[in-house]
C-alpha cells in the first residue's frame, strides 16, 4: 500500500507522540507504577492502560461508526509489579506500530469521511477523530505523566533518567498540578471540529 499524504503526515505525528509517551513511562521509578496524586486519579499504569484502550478504540471507530465514546478510569490498569508494568509500554510499543501502519493507509477520501462522536457534539472526519480524539488525547495524558513525574520527583523518587526526561520537557509543578491533585485529569471539555 502506498502511503498517502495526509495519512502519512498523521503516522508521523502518531510516532512521535507515542516515543514522548514511552519516555515518559520507562523512567516510572520501579515500586511507583500504580502511584497517583490522590484516589480518584489515574494511575502511572492506568494511564498508559487507557492510552493503549484508546488506540483499541480507535481502531474499532473506524471500523464501526457507531460506537459511543470510552473513558479512562482510576483503578483500570493496576500492575501487580514491574514486569506487568513493561509488559504494558511494549504492548503500546506495539499499538503504535499499528496505529501508524493503518494511518498510513488512509487516503484523503477515508480521511474526510464523516462520523458520529459524541465528545465533538455530532458529526465529524475520521481526520479530526483521528488527531483530536485520539493523538491530542494522548499529548493530554503525556503532559498528566510529565506532571506526576515532577509530583514523584518533589517527593523524593528521583531518578537520574527522570530528572532528564523532566528537564527536557520543562515540566513545573503548576495549575495542571493542583488540578490533577483535585482529582479532575480525565475531565475535559471537547471542542468541535472547524467547520462543523
Amino acid at each position: 500500500m502506498t502511503p498517502h499524504g495526509e495519512g502519512q503526515r498523521l503516522a508521523e505525528l502518531a510516532e512521535a507522540v507515542r516515543e514522548s509517551t514511552l519516555k515518559r513511562l520507562r523512567v516510572v521509578p520501579e515500586g511507583l507504577e500504580n502511584w497517583r496524586p490522590v484516589p480518584s486519579a489515574m494511575s502511572f499504569a492506568d494511564v498508559a492502560h487507557h492510552i493503549a484502550e484508546a488506540d483499541r478504540w480507535l481502531f474499532r471507530k473506524l471500523e464501526s461508526p457507531e460506537l459511543p465514546p470510552m473513558q479512562g478510569e482510576a483503578g483500570a490498569g493496576a500492575v501487580a509489579g514491574r514486569a506487568q508494568f513493561l509488559a504494558l509500554i511494549e504492548e503500546l510499543v506495539d499499538l503504535g506500530r499499528r496505529r501508524s501502519a493503518l494511518l498510513r493507509g488512509l487516503d484523503a477520501a477515508a480521511l474526510e469521511r464523516r462520523m458520529r462522536d459524541d465528545r465533538f457534539g455530532g458529526e465529524v472526519s475520521v481526520w479530526w477523530i483521528v488527531a483530536r480524539g485520539n493523538l491530542d488525547h494522548e499529548a493530554h495524558h503525556r503532559g498528566q505523566l510529565a506532571t506526576y513525574l515532577r509530583q514523584v520527583a518533589e517527593g523524593g523518587h528521583l531518578t537520574a533518567a527522570m530528572d532528564q526526561v523532566i528537564e527536557e520537557v520543562g515540566v513545573e509543578v503548576d495549575d495542571f498540578s493542583r488540578r490533577a491533585a483535585g482529582g479532575v485529569l480525565h475531565r475535559v471539555e471537547w471542542e468541535e471540529e472547524p467547520g462543523s
